[in-house]
């Protein structure tokens, strides 16, 4: 039996969502919506609330509605985007093409007009996370870690070639490796130019 026979897989928590709804029965749908997918959540109901949580609670992810009671959304977002990149969702009964041209352009990444079904949302919600994390660059592209995993594992291979001085000669330009390098070189099949 393997040691990690007996241990069960352990899934990372779901990001932490700023949810930023004045409506106490659209903040209920959403938090029943969003924990029911295990998703984290923290409320505001004003832009106060909202600037005071994203600060201290460093979500992943920002849910807006535009018509708050202490300021307009579209200056939130503006305000949000002084210091930050997390994605910004507006969820708003705002239908207009201007309003919604306003927010975008304020730095919102997306906007889902009201009503809205819950995979709608939730897709859009995996879409931002997915672009935010690639463009921090904690996503690699689909075989970009097996590339680098084999770059560094060439680096490490012609590191010991050169510190052993045995086993075979390695002469940058010359063409000539030692059979490990050659054997991970074929393998690879790449061809590295040095």
């Amino acid at each position: 039996m393997t040691a990690g026979a007996n241990m069960e897989a352990v899934t990372p928590p779901k990001p932490m969502v700023l949810v930023v709804e004045d409506e106490p029965q659209m903040r209920r749908f959403l938090r029943a919506s969003l924990t029911s997918h295990g998703y984290q959540l923290c409320e505001a109901a004003t832009a106060a609330e909202a600037v005071a949580l994203a600060t201290s609670r460093n979500p992943e992810m920002v849910l807006l509605d535009l018509g708050l009671p202490d300021e307009d959304g579209v200056d939130l977002t503006r305000r949000l985007r002084e210091w930050s990149r997390v994605p910004i969702i507006v969820i708003s009964a705002r239908g207009r093409e201007a309003d919604k041209v306003a927010v975008l352009d304020a730095g919102a990444d997306d906007y889902l007009t009201k009503p809205f079904g819950v995979g709608e949302l939730l897709a859009r919600m995996r879409v931002a996370l997915r672009h935010a994390q690639q463009a921090a660059g904690t996503e690699a592209p689909k075989g970009a870690s097996r590339r680098r995993f084999s770059f560094v594992l060439l680096l490490v291979l012609l590191w010991r070639t050169f510190l052993s001085g045995g086993g075979g000669h390695f002469c940058p330009g010359s063409g000539h490796f030692c059979p490990t390098v050659e054997l991970f070189l074929k393998s690879s099949r790449k061809y590295i130019l040095l």
